[in-house]
């Protein structure tokens, strides 16, 4: 599996390894990779260069950003952080990003099943476990 990409950049193709992208932010025709030290603007689409990234490792959380999950620190339904970076998450993109991401949530456990979400309590799971082991 490839670490990086090469974009054309003053003249020339310089090689960007994915771990030094924070985030790509679409701007009209182009698009402006921001990099742990600097940034690069390009002419291409953001669907083009989705196509282009591997998906475990970049998500769109707006029609006009693209995060690295790598540099992802936290998140809420409407915006994401990236370090002190504050991004916003639009509403199709949003209720994804929590599938694909492993989140422990002490409060309760959800599980889709043929698109049923049940949700139990620590104290539920606790018991049924206890149930179970009886």
């Amino acid at each position: 599996m490839q670490q990086a990409i090469f974009i054309r950049f003053n003249g020339r193709y310089t090689r960007i390894n994915f771990s030094e992208i924070i985030y790509i932010e679409a701007k009209r025709n182009y698009l402006k990779l921001h990099c742990l030290d600097k940034s690069y603007l390009i002419l291409m689409s953001l669907k083009k260069m989705m196509e282009l990234l591997p998906e475990n490792i970049f998500y769109r959380i707006h029609k006009s950003y693209i995060i690295s999950l790598e540099h992802l620190t936290s998140f809420n339904h409407e915006k994401a952080w990236l370090g002190q970076m504050e991004l916003p998450i639009g509403d199709h993109f949003g209720r994804e990003l929590s599938m694909k991401l492993n989140i422990a949530n002490d409060e309760c456990f959800e599980k889709n099943m043929d698109n049923q979400v049940f949700a139990l309590s620590i104290q539920e799971i606790t018991a049924i476990n206890g149930k179970l082991a009886s």
